[in-house]
């Protein structure tokens, strides 16, 4: 059995694909929009915080992004996607 490695650091190796990629997701409520063309890529591993006043569209985004709330509108035309 052959082991190859890639050194870490090493330019040879790809970029893992985003544990999660939001693309242009916009998404409505009558009277309101609460998200309008939001993107977003994160990678595995990483942590990151939304901030924002009462109101903003953070639950809604957290929402789409978990499958509670079907986004209007994406740039891809795609559902966001989520790696296993």
């Amino acid at each position: 059995m052959t082991s190859h490695r890639i050194p870490l650091g090493s330019t040879t190796s790809r970029p893992a694909p985003p544990a999660v990629r939001l693309t242009g997701i916009t998404k409505r409520f009558p009277g309101v929009v609460a998200n309008s063309d939001i993107n977003i890529e994160v990678q595995r591993g990483t942590v990151h915080a939304l901030v924002g006043e009462n109101g903003a569209g953070k639950s809604t985004l957290m929402k789409t992004l978990y499958g509670m709330h079907q986004p209007d509108d994406t740039r891809s035309g795609q559902s966001p996607t989520r790696s296993p």
